[in-house]
């Protein structure tokens, strides 16, 4: 997915995103250990837009922000990995995915 695709998919699956970000610290990362193929891809989908730029790299605090989290978003945000493999990453560092969620909160449709 790229360009509109892939705003529109992120902007379909934005009330998971909102939901993970109003629930309780417990609820979001119970949510985030067990994640759907559809959250894994938003999560996925997520990182692809933050490595190649999209607002984040208009918003240079925010990127600062993001930088301890570099090595994961690279991780998932490579087309090349399946979704298995993202899910096992999102399901092992459940907080971090918070974390960047959080980060990048203003920015979600």
């Amino acid at each position: 997915m790229a360009g509109t695709d892939s705003a529109a998919f992120v902007e379909k699956e934005s009330d998971f995103l909102h939901f993970i970000l109003s629930a309780k610290p417990t609820q979001s990362l119970l949510l985030l250990r067990n994640p759907t193929i559809s959250q894994v891809d938003t999560i996925s989908e997520i990182c692809i837009n933050i490595i190649h730029g999209t607002e984040v790299a208009e918003n240079p605090e925010i990127l600062e922000d993001l930088k301890p989290f570099k090595n994961l978003i690279r991780k998932l945000g490579d087309v090349k990995s399946g979704v298995s493999e993202k899910r096992t990453i999102i399901c092992k560092h459940p907080q971090s995915i918070l974390k960047i969620i959080q980060k990048i909160e203003l920015l979600l449709p």
